[in-house]
């Protein structure tokens, strides 16, 4: 995948104005996204070999393995949407690269197979695709890029180099769809909502506090919670500066708890020292509050409303 990147880049953008090549990334970026759409782990097993508009180059890159190719004019399924995926993690790479890029909204010019969330001070960007895997986990690709020095940086990606898996990112592997930025303490603060669904009836939302320092986005708190029911069940009030919870429990999640850096609790109002039953369900809630530099619990509560 560097190799491609750098290939791209020397190959066909070197020289240009920064404005044209920002024209001519976006321009392909949505070129290759459109061809993302019509690509589906359910369905067809193969995929057109001409309609992922190779050039002579990426031919040689992508089928430099002969076993890689299933007929004369055809890959599977599979192969396709791994190759698209190559295209669009190197084009989004060279996008966020160009000084010009910091000049616009990426969510008024991206094709929406791409889902693009922002801060506010436009400094930090979250990019999820879905990743079609063809399971009931609807997994996605998710790209954090943050602007220094005029130009935006790769913090961290769910793929790394080689596109494999990056299990060393601080951020939940699935991407946000909301970004809330807040200043305390002369330092900027990102607060990110995200979800996503692990089954037919599985769904976990999540909520990340991070800020930039040491030329890295820091982990400063998380807190998730699964559920059967999707819905949301995380709320930020922006005046106070805190975090609320509600969920029911249910076999997925079986306690009450509230959790942060320093604090690992599962609690019964009712009666502190008995154990929950299986048959019961508890109404559960969690207050946090921001203080200094993380979020801090100021309030748990449970109340049993069922066995």
């Amino acid at each position: 995948m560097t190799f491609l990147k750098y290939l791209i880049l020397c190959s066909s953008l070197l020289g240009f104005s920064q404005e044209t090549v920002f024209k001519f990334t976006v321009n392909q970026l949505n070129k290759e996204l459109n061809i993302y759409a019509t690509q589906s782990a359910h369905g067809a097993e193969n995929f057109a070999v001409k309609d992922l508009e190779l050039s002579e180059i990426e031919m040689q890159i992508y089928f430099e393995k002969e076993e890689q190719i299933t007929s004369t004019d055809s890959i599977s399924m599979y192969a396709a949407i791994s190759i698209t995926q190559s295209k669009i993690n190197a084009l989004l790479f060279i996008l966020m690269g160009n000084k010009e890029t910091a000049k616009h909204d990426l969510r008024h010019v991206i094709n929406d197979e791409l889902a693009i969330v922002k801060s506010e001070d436009n400094k930090l960007y979250n990019f999820s695709l879905d990743q079609k895997t063809g399971g009931s986990y609807r997994s996605r690709i998710s790209w954090m890029y943050y602007l220094e020095d005029h130009a935006y940086i790769d913090i961290s990606s769910s793929f790394d180099s080689d596109d494999n898996m990056n299990s060393d990112s601080i951020f939940f592997p699935d991407g946000y769809h909301d970004i809330k930025t807040f200043n305390s303490h002369n330092k900027t603060w990102y607060l990110l909502f995200g979800s996503v669904r692990g089954c037919g009836a599985c769904f976990e939302e999540y909520v990340t506090l991070t800020h930039f320092e040491d030329n890295t986005l820091q982990l400063d708190f998380e807190y998730s919670v699964v559920s059967r029911v999707a819905e949301q069940r995380i709320f930020y009030e922006a005046f106070s500066k805190s975090l609320s919870v509600f969920y029911d429990t249910d076999d997925l999640t079986t306690d009450c708890y509230c959790e942060d850096q320093d604090l690992n609790n599962r609690i019964h109002e009712e009666d502190d020292t008995e154990d929950i039953q299986e048959s019961s369900t508890y109404s559960c809630s969690c207050l946090f509050e921001f203080s200094k530099d993380t979020f801090k619990l100021l309030k748990q509560c449970a109340e049993r409303i069922k066995g």
